[in-house]
């Protein structure tokens, strides 16, 4: 009974790891949605990604639209923190907190000039590219 016991926390401990790094990949698939999208937004609105400055809730942006809208509230879900959404009407980026740290990498960060990469901390208010 006891070794029984051992080897169901060995497996529950290795199954809340995978649930965590499930979250990761789902953070990462939205704003993976969240890119391809802005560009089909910016080439629908005259090359602009709307007012300036924006954040993941202003209107009237490319954060207003439904399927961006969506995959933010999907980020929020996965436990991806709240993100953080910076836009003006020529670029935007976007980082949100990772369920689970991969190696030093805290945060996940996207940006209108198509980078997608791991960072040890999000974005700053106004900022709209990845560093």
């Amino acid at each position: 009974i006891a070794i029984i016991g051992i080897l169901s926390s060995v497996v529950l401990a290795s199954l809340n790891s995978a649930r965590s790094k499930a979250n990761n990949a789902r953070v990462k698939a939205a704003m993976s949605t969240i890119t391809t999208q802005s560009v089909l937004y910016y080439d629908d609105n005259n090359q602009s990604y709307g007012a300036s400055p924006a954040s993941c809730t202003t209107v009237s942006t490319m954060w207003d639209e439904a399927t961006i809208k969506r995959a933010v509230t999907d980020i929020d879900a996965n436990d991806g923190g709240s993100p953080v959404c910076n836009s003006t009407a020529s670029a935007w980026a976007m980082s949100a907190t990772l369920k689970i740290a991969e190696g030093t990498v805290m945060y996940w960060c996207v940006d209108s000039t198509g980078v997608s990469k791991g960072e040890t901390a999000a974005i700053g208010s106004g900022v709209v590219a990845c560093p």
